[in-house]
């Protein structure tokens, strides 16, 4: 009797999880239908309407960071989230995800990302400075590209490129500081910190009480020199910041997109809208 009672619960979770899974993803599909028909009747909102945008917005964040859910990288779709971005005034932006793919593949999100501010911003020209935190081997495959859009990166990869628009060296000038993070940059670099400190404390060279919030902050390796993100936009379906670095994640506010196949301006509008209607009490 046990066995039964056992084995009809298991079929009614089953049932109950299959049906919900079910509802999701066509739900997911539908919305995915939706924007390719908006798309091909050119309705939708559109990238003039978006920079309009930015004069109605209460507060925009200095630095936004994208976590990437899904197990397809989309770079088209990711350099479309960096030039919107841009357009709404945020100059620092971070992509994160876990098992380090665009930190691997650095020379194809920086072709994409090129292609949409040639495309945006036909006359204008760009600085990017380019930071992928990570440490070069002989094998990584990094940016190296010549004097008309030039990076020659540091040991880290670190290097700023020049993308000339029309108007050449007299024009309009974008900037933009475009991080690349993955797991190791998280947890681990604060371990890496926590080290340090220790060390220094050990060798008398920092006393206990010499160590605070701001210390901290500047010890850390990982996006040295940038504020902390004011808005993480989750790529996908799945509910979690998957390891996203932890300290610089205390004061932000998380919304998410659920999937980047046919993404949309509306998608990106709808997040930033939330961020700029949100008070931040920080606690109190």
């Amino acid at each position: 009797m046990n066995y039964i009672s056992e084995a009809c619960l298991i079929s009614l979770l089953w049932i109950v999880h299959t049906t919900f899974s079910l509802y999701v993803y066509i739900n997911l599909y539908a919305a995915v239908l939706c924007r390719i028909i908006k798309k091909l009747l050119g309705a939708g909102g559109s990238f003039v309407g978006l920079q309009a945008l930015r004069q109605h917005l209460t507060k925009i964040p200095s630095h936004i960071a994208f976590i990437l859910l899904e197990s397809c990288v989309n770079y088209d779709a990711l350099a479309s989230l960096v030039i919107w971005s841009l357009a709404v005034g945020i100059e620092n932006i971070s992509l994160y995800d876990v098992k380090g793919k665009l930190k691997r593949n650095q020379d194809t999100l920086l072709l994409a990302v090129h292609h949409k501010i040639k495309a945006a911003h036909p006359r204008a020209s760009c600085s990017i400075t380019w930071r992928p935190n990570t440490e070069l081997g002989p094998l990584d495959r990094t940016v190296i590209v010549s004097k008309n859009g030039v990076m020659y990166p540091d040991i880290n990869g670190n290097g700023r490129i020049q993308i000339k628009g029309e108007d050449g060296d007299g024009g309009e000038v974008i900037k933009l500081n475009l991080c690349l993070v993955s797991q190791e940059d998280g947890k681990k670099d604060i371990v890496k910190c926590a080290k340090l400190l220790s060390e220094r404390t050990l060798s008398g060279n920092l006393a206990p009480k010499e160590i605070s919030e701001d210390l901290i902050t500047r010890s850390l390796k990982t996006n040295q020199q940038l504020t902390d993100p004011g808005l993480v936009v989750r790529l996908g379906i799945l509910h979690s910041n998957v390891d996203f670095l932890p300290w610089q994640l205390r004061l932000s506010e998380i919304h998410s997109i659920d999937s980047t196949t046919a993404l949309s301006i509306d998608q990106f509008t709808d997040v930033i809208r939330k961020y700029s209607r949100c008070e931040q009490r920080f606690g109190k």
